[in-house]
């Protein structure tokens, strides 16, 4: 019994802590204590870790330039003494400068529209838009546009027949929305009645303000007519606004009422409603 006592007394010696320093556990105090002389091996291969830096070669000629050595990489031990940033020290390389921030605050863009600032005489704008208020306004056109030279014109792939589809049924709710749109457009002079053998039929979509939209669905139309090759020269623009400082922009309300139609053209939008009437476009209508 005693044999195996010692035998199992033994077997708890084991290596810890430092690589080659072995550690031996006493039974009466269980502690843990380790030789000096592993102690002091370890330390002096730390030390010689830490002297042996690399020096600097000359790419040239490969011999060691003198007086010239590498930084040593910092220890572990030397890492983790280091001071823990906070969150916000860690994110204020992308915290702007107060003097940039001031900056930015002072030039931000400023967006006014016309019949707002119509609505304030002491703006320095007011008497310019005031000469112009015709054109400055929130309501929609009431009556037809005026011929400025430009007309919009469709031009059908040649061997083109007619283009028809039949109008399918809506809710009453659209319906109603329908014959009083185009009820407002006819008294405008913007539609007409019509006889015309092409036909598309009109829907409408729910805007995000919870206003209903006005949609002519005119696919087999649009499928007949030759496309135009000139696109919008948007990147140009873009690239023309370089540099400047000041910009303006123009919404025009119920912009494609205000470019009348070709004359020759007008049969082509005619466009049927679920009450049973067929309407024709003076003016382009959305959908084009």
């Amino acid at each position: 019994a005693r044999a195996t006592e010692d035998a199992r007394a033994g077997a708890r010696a084991t290596t810890s802590g430092r690589a080659g320093a072995p550690t031996f556990k006493d039974n009466k105090g269980d502690k843990v204590t380790s030789t000096p002389k592993a102690e002091a091996s370890s330390r002096d291969a730390d030390s010689a870790v830490g002297d042996k830096v690399p020096p600097v070669v000359d790419v040239f000629t490969g011999e060691p330039k003198v007086g010239e050595v590498l930084t040593p990489l910092p220890t572990v031990a030397e890492l983790l003494e280091l001071e823990e940033l906070s969150s916000l020290e860690l994110n204020s390389s992308s915290v702007m400068d107060p003097e940039v921030l001031e900056d930015e605050r002072t030039s931000k863009r400023q967006t006014r529209y016309g019949a707002a600032i119509l609505k304030d005489p002491s703006d320095p704008y007011y008497a310019l838009l005031k000469e112009f208020s015709d054109v400055v306004s929130d309501d929609p056109p009431s009556v037809l546009p005026p011929d400025r030279g430009v007309r919009h014109e469709i031009d059908l792939v040649p061997g083109t027949k007619y283009c028809t589809t039949r109008q399918w049924p809506l809710p009453k709710e659209q319906v109603d929305v329908i014959d009083a749109f185009f009820a407002a457009k006819h008294a405008a002079g913007m539609v007409r009645e019509s006889k015309s053998p092409h036909s598309s039929p009109t829907f409408c979509v729910r805007k995000p303000n919870g206003k209903w939209r006005m949609v002519h669905a005119f696919n087999k139309l649009n499928a007949a007519t030759i496309p135009a090759s000139t696109p919008i020269p948007r990147k140009d623009v873009q690239n023309n606004m370089a540099g400047c400082t000041i910009f303006s922009a123009l919404d025009m309300v119920d912009g494609y009422y205000q470019l009348l139609m070709r004359e020759s053209d007008i049969p082509l939008t005619a466009v049927s409603t679920p009450s049973g009437m067929l309407w024709e476009w003076l003016v382009m209508p959305q959908g084009l």
